[in-house]
C-alpha cells in the first residue's frame, strides 16, 4: 500500500473501510465511527492495481479512539434502510502488516537462502537459528500482560520448534469477551466476536516444508577388488546400515530399498534373486556371507595379538589399528565385550616400542582398571602434541646444527623425512666403510711386497764377478721398482672430505653438521676419477692393487 507511505498516514490511528457508496447512506456508518473520536482526514485508494481499490482510509486524531474501537474490529455493518449494502471496517495496522509482512517474509527468506548459499551452510540450519532467535525475543513479551488481558492461559501464543524447523500457533481460547457495554453500536448485523491477531505468514510453512529434513543415502558398495576410490569397504558400509536399522522412523521396506539402491554389481548380483517382500535382514545375511569376515574368533584373536607398531608409526595411529582389529575380534566372539579395554591396553603396552611414553603415562599400572579407547587415545594425542612442541622449542633455541649432538633419546614415531635421511646416511657410511677396507687391504699388500724384496736380494750367492753385474742390474732394477713405490705409493689420491657432510677439513667422527649425502656422493665420484687417473699413470702397482 504505497499510499500509506506517500501520504504519511499514522497506521496505529487508522481504519480502512470498504463498501462505501459515496452517497448519503454512508452517513450512518460515519456517525457510528465518529462516536469513538474525531477524524483527522479520509483518503480514498485510487490505485486500480491495488486489491483495496476504492476503499477508504479514515485516520483519527488520537490513538485512544482506535483503542476503544479495536475490540469491535473487524466490524461488518449492514445498512438499516437497505440490507443489500454492507460496510466492512478493519484496523489498518492489521491489513498493512499482513500485506507488508508477506513481501518482507519473501525477501527475508530469499536473504536467508543467499546467506546459506554463500556460507556453505544448510538452509535448514540457518532458518532454525533464526527461529530460535525469534522465540527468544517473543518469550519475554508473553510474560508482560496488561491488567485487562485476563487469564494468560487464554491468550494465543506462538511456539517455535527450532530443531524440527516448524512453527505452531496454539490458542487456549478462540473467543474473547463480546462487545464492550460502554460503547453500544446499533446495527442489524449479528454480534461480533474477535480474538487477538497472531501473524504467522504461510510462506514460512511452505519454506519449512520444502526444506525439511531429508534422509541421507547410504554410500555405494560394490564388492569389487581392488576397491574403487569413491566406494567404501564393507565394514564401513555395514556400520552405516546398523544406524539405519535403529531408526524408528523408517519401515523395513524403506530400509530394504535403501540397501538395494546403495549396491552395485557384483554385490547387487548376490541379492538379486530375493523378492521385493524379503526383509532387510535377509539381504544382510547374504551380504555378510559373501563380503563379511570369514575368520573365526580364534584366528582374529591371534591376528590381534600379532598386531605390532610399524616403523615410523605414531602410537595414536597404532592404537587405531588395534581398536579396529579388536572390534572385529569381538564381533566374531574371540574376546568378550567386557574384556575389550583390558585386552586393548595389554596389547598396546606389548606392541608399542616407545617405552618412554608407556612409562610417562604409567600404562603398565593401569591394567587393573584399564581406560577405554577414547580416554586412552586422548592421553596419547596429548603426549604426542607435547613432544612435538618440545622438539620445536629446542630447534628454535639451540638451532638445527646442534640438534643431533644434543638429542639423547628419540621417539620411534619420528617423521618419515627424518627417517629417510637417517637411512640414506647409513647406506653412504656403509659404502664408504667398504671402500676404506679395500684401500687398507691394498696398502697392506704393498707393504708386504716392499718388506720381502730386500731380504731376497741379501741372500743371493752368485760369483763375485757375476755378483757385481747382477747386483748392479738388480740394484738398478730394485731402485727402479722399489723407489717409485715408496715415492708414488704416498702420492695416490686419498679422501680429503668428511664422509657425513662432504665438507673439507675434518672427519666424520668429529662432524657436527647436518648430513649431506648429495655432496658426499659428488666428492666420492671425484676421488674415484683421480685414483683411476693415478693408477693409469703408474701401471707397475696395478697388479698388486688388484
Amino acid at each position: 500500500m504505497d499510499i500509506v507511505e506517500s501520504e504519511g498516514i499514522k497506521v496505529p490511528n487508522s481504519v480502512i473501510v470498504s463498501g462505501l457508496t459515496n452517497t448519503e447512506h454512508d452517513d450512518e456508518l460515519i456517525d457510528i465511527l465518529k462516536k469513538y473520536g474525531s477524524f483527522a482526514r479520509t483518503l480514498t485508494i485510487s490505485d486500480k492495481r491495488s486489491e483495496f481499490y476504492q476503499s477508504t482510509i479514515i485516520e483519527y486524531n488520537s490513538g485512544q479512539a482506535l483503542q476503544s474501537l479495536e475490540p469491535q474490529l473487524p466490524y461488518n455493518h449492514q445498512l438499516s434502510s437497505d440490507p443489500g449494502i454492507t460496510y466492512h471496517v478493519r484496523a489498518l495496522s492489521g491489513v498493512f502488516t499482513q500485506q507488508l509482512g508477506n513481501s518482507v517474509t519473501k525477501s527475508y527468506l530469499e536473504g536467508l537462502k543467499e546467506i546459506a548459499k554463500v556460507s556453505g551452510t544448510n538452509f535448514e540450519t540457518v532458518l532454525s537459528q533464526m527461529l530460535s532467535q525469534m522465540s527468544a525475543e517473543l518469550t519475554p513479551m508473553s510474560t508482560d500482560l496488561e491488567p485487562g488481558d485476563g487469564n494468560p492461559s487464554e491468550q494465543p501464543f506462538l511456539v517455535f520448534h527450532s530443531e524440527s524447523c516448524s512453527v505452531t500457533i496454539a490458542k487456549q481460547s478462540q473467543v474473547d469477551e463480546p462487545l464492550s457495554q460502554h460503547t453500544p453500536i446499533k446495527s442489524n448485523a449479528p454480534p461480533l466476536y474477535t480474538s487477538q491477531q497472531v501473524y504467522n505468514p504461510p510462506e514460512v510453512h511452505g519454506e519449512v516444508a520444502a526444506q525439511g529434513p531429508v534422509q541421507a543415502r547410504l554410500r555405494v558398495f560394490s564388492g569389487k577388488c581392488p576397491r574403487p576410490g569413491h566406494e567404501v569397504d564393507y565394514d564401513t558400509w555395514r556400520s552405516s546400515v546398523e544406524l539405519i536399522l535403529k531408526d524408528p522412523g523408517l519401515s523395513d521396506l524403506h530400509v530394504s530399498r535403501k540397501l538395494v539402491d546403495s549396491l552395485l554389481p557384483p554385490a547387487a548380483d548376490v541379492i538379486k534373486h530375493l523378492s521385493s517382500e524379503a526383509p532387510s535382514l535377509a539381504y544382510l545375511q547374504l551380504l555378510d556371507s559373501a563380503f563379511g569376515v570369514v575368520e573365526d574368533g580364534d584366528e582374529l584373536l591371534a591376528r590381534f595379538m600379532n598386531t605390532l607398531q610399524d616403523a615410523g608409526e605414531k602410537p595414536s595411529a597404532y592404537l587405531y589399528r588395534l581398536q579396529t582389529a579388536l572390534r572385529m575380534t569381538i564381533k566374531r566372539g574371540g574376546i568378550p565385550p567386557e574384556e575389550a579395554d583390558r585386552h586393548l591396553l595389554k596389547q598396546f603396552c606389548r606392541g608399542c616400542w616407545d617405552n618412554d611414553l608407556i612409562t610417562e603415562l604409567q600404562l603398565e599400572h593401569k591394567r587393573n582398571r584399564p581406560p577405554s579407547f577414547a580416554p586412552l587415545l586422548l592421553m596419547l594425542l596429548t603426549e604426542e602434541d607435547k613432544h612435538t612442541a618440545k622438539v620445536n622449542r629446542m630447534k628454535q633455541h639451540l638451532g638445527s646444527s646442534k640438534q643431533r649432538a644434543l638429542m639423547h633419546s628419540q621417539r620411534t614415531w619420528a617423521s618419515a623425512e627424518f627417517e629417510e635421511k637417517e637411512v640414506s646416511n647409513m647406506v653412504s657410511l656403509a659404502t664408504e666403510t667398504q671402500e676404506l677396507k679395500k684401500q687398507i687391504a691394498k696398502l697392506q699388500s704393498q707393504l708386504a711386497n716392499l718388506a720381502t724384496k730386500p731380504k731376497i736380494q741379501k741372500k743371493s750367492t752368485l760369483p763375485e764377478a757375476v755378483d757385481r753385474q747382477d747386483k748392479k742390474r738388480a740394484g738398478t732394477a730394485g731402485t727402479e721398482s722399489v723407489t717409485p713405490v715408496n715415492k708414488k705409493s704416498t702420492g695416490r689420491p686419498r679422501p680429503w672430505y668428511c664422509f657425513t657432510c662432504g665438507e673439507d677439513g675434518h672427519v666424520a667422527s668429529s662432524c657436527t653438521s647436518e648430513p649431506n649425502p648429495a655432496l658426499v656422493t659428488t666428492k666420492r665420484k671425484l676421488l674415484r676419477e683421480k685414483q683411476l687417473l693415478w693408477d693409469s699413470q703408474n701401471p707397475i702397482l696395478n697388479p698388486d692393487l688388484n
